[in-house]
């Protein structure tokens, strides 16, 4: 049987901090959700899971779609925190997929379904080019060969979300979301 391959994107990393927020940092925590992931899948002997980085340096999109799509994974599951700054009212969990892609939809609602209730809201969407900060997404997702899902987290900018970002049991629910999605996938990826 062949492995099922997920790559793992931890979202920003070296200088890109992503938002930040007191004492919280997008790419400590999406590095964090990561390596917290990848240890959660290495137990499973028909995963091979690759990550875009493990440590705390910079990668450029383009080398995050390269170091997937030299993979040949079967799922991309990049890693963010949301945030919208100057608007401390949005709340909640976005997850993304491709336009159209019937598998990237499942996963993402799969994930929605999981994530810790403290946040409230679990949505998940096609990216579309309705907001401008969509870009971001719609520019990781569209240079993956595999099916591919953008995950925030939570909003960095909202009280209440980031408090439970610092916590860690909350994080490991995070990563059991995410990980639940991944074994959804896997497991549709077995009866094709």
């Amino acid at each position: 049987m062949a492995l099922f391959t997920v790559c793992i994107d931890a979202g920003h990393g070296g200088k890109d901090d992503g938002i930040k927020r007191a004492d919280l940092v997008e790419k400590d925590i999406t590095l964090d959700l990561a390596l917290q992931l990848e240890g959660s899948l290495r137990s499973d002997s028909d995963i091979r899971v690759v990550m875009t980085r493990s440590t705390d340096h910079h990668r450029t999109l383009t080398e995050r779609a390269q170091v997937a799509n030299d993979s040949e994974c079967d799922l991309y599951i990049s890693i963010h925190v949301n945030g919208i700054p100057g608007r401390p009212e949005p709340y909640g969990s976005d997850m993304f997929y491709w336009p159209g892609n019937h598998e990237g939809k499942s996963v993402a609602n799969t994930i929605a379904a999981n994530m810790p209730q403290c946040f409230r809201t679990k949505r998940s969407h096609e990216v579309s080019h309705e907001h401008e900060w969509l870009q971001r997404a719609r520019n990781v997702l569209k240079k993956q060969n595999a099916t591919s899902v953008l995950v925030e987290v939570a909003m960095m900018t909202n009280e209440e979300d980031r408090y439970h970002l610092s916590d860690p049991w909350i994080r490991r629910r995070v990563v059991e979301a995410i990980r639940r999605g991944i074994l959804y996938h896997k497991g549709l990826r077995s009866v094709s």
